[in-house]
């Protein structure tokens, strides 16, 4: 009966979500908030960002209302929206620069941690790979060397001919 009365329940709001009308939006936001910003937080370790992400996905969810037929394309179309907006969080390069801040602070006494670290001036070359493109450029010039003679003796060749032209 219980369970019932909920689709009965649902389907009203969907209605009114449909409709334009606010109370329909305010239902599924109260329904399903706290699941989208638990997957949104876990995604991206920032609640602020999370918070962000879950509003904008139920923002956008009241601008497409009219599209929405059932709880089924509701839940299809926020996981939709979190999924793309945690998708693009990672991708665009300007949350990089946040990001890397966020990863500095989960390390305890980070300021401590960056100043005992000192780069190398002098980077390690490595050894093999230069042994293997030592290799491969020798290769090269061995292949050119075959091929200069042949070249030099064309350009002869067409000396020759213009001399004798010349001479008759």
């Amino acid at each position: 009966m219980n369970k019932l009365y909920s689709q009965k329940n649902t389907k009203k709001q969907l209605i009114q979500l449909n409709k334009g009308i606010e109370a329909g939006l305010n239902y599924f936001y109260e329904k399903f908030y706290p699941y989208f910003y638990l997957r949104s937080n876990r995604a991206t370790q920032d609640t602020c960002i999370a918070t962000s992400i879950t509003h904008e996905a139920f923002l956008r969810l009241w601008l497409y209302r009219e599209n929405i037929h059932s709880e089924e394309d509701l839940l299809h179309f926020l996981k939709m929206q979190i999924k793309k907006a945690i998708h693009i969080f990672y991708s665009n390069p300007r949350s990089r620069f946040h990001r890397s801040l966020l990863q500095l602070d989960s390390i305890e006494n980070y300021q401590e941690f960056l100043a005992g670290y000192e780069e190398d001036d002098d980077a390690h070359e490595d050894l093999v790979y230069l042994d293997k493109l030592d290799n491969e450029k020798q290769h090269q010039l061995d292949k050119l060397n075959k091929v200069l003679p042949f070249l030099n003796l064309e350009p002869t060749i067409h000396q020759t001919q213009s001399s004798v032209q010349l001479q008759l």
